[in-house]
C-alpha cells in the first residue's frame, strides 16, 4: 500500500470509528497486535478490546466527541494528524463528576498502517489544556 492508501485508512478510522463513536467499526480497522503509545493515558490500550475500552471511556466523558483534523502527513507506512478534539463534558471522566464545560484542546497523533491495519500508534494530547478547560487543572 501507498502512503496515499494509509492516511486514506487513517482518515477513514478517525471518521468511521472515532467520530461517530462505533463499536461495530473497531475491527475494520484495528489490528488485534496494535499498541498505542499516550503517556496521558492512566492504562494500556492494545487490540480492538483496548481501543473500545478508550472509546467507552471518552464517549461516557464527552458523548458529543468530535476529532477534526487540522494536517496530514503520510512517509511510508506512517501517518501524521495534527487534530482539534472539541466535547462537551456530561459524564464521568476517569473519576471525576462530569462538569457540564466544553473542551478545544489540541493532539498529534502517529498512526502505522501495514496492509489496511493500524498496528501501532504515538500521541501527545494536551491534557493541562482539557483539565483547564473543564475547571480541574491550574
Amino acid at each position: 500500500m501507498s502512503a496515499a492508501d494509509h492516511t486514506a485508512v487513517v482518515l477513514r478510522y478517525i471518521e468511521e470509528v472515532l467520530n461517530t463513536g462505533s463499536q461495530d467499526a473497531v475491527d475494520a480497522f484495528i489490528d488485534p497486535a496494535y499498541v498505542r503509545h499516550d503517556p496521558g493515558l492512566p492504562f494500556t490500550v492494545e487490540g480492538p478490546d483496548g481501543i473500545r475500552q478508550l472509546m467507552g471511556a471518552f464517549r461516557t466523558a464527552f458523548p458529543d466527541i468530535h476529532v477534526a483534523c487540522q494536517a496530514v502527513i503520510a512517509d511510508g507506512d506512517q501517518v501524521a494528524v495534527h487534530s482539534l478534539v472539541t466535547g462537551t463534558n456530561r459524564g464521568e471522566l476517569m473519576g471525576m463528576p462530569p462538569t457540564g464545560k466544553s473542551i478545544n484542546m489540541g493532539a498529534i497523533e502517529i498512526y502505522r498502517v501495514a496492509g489496511d491495519k493500524i498496528v501501532e500508534q504515538w500521541v501527545v494530547a494536551d491534557n493541562a489544556a482539557m483539565l483547564r478547560q473543564l475547571g480541574i487543572g491550574g
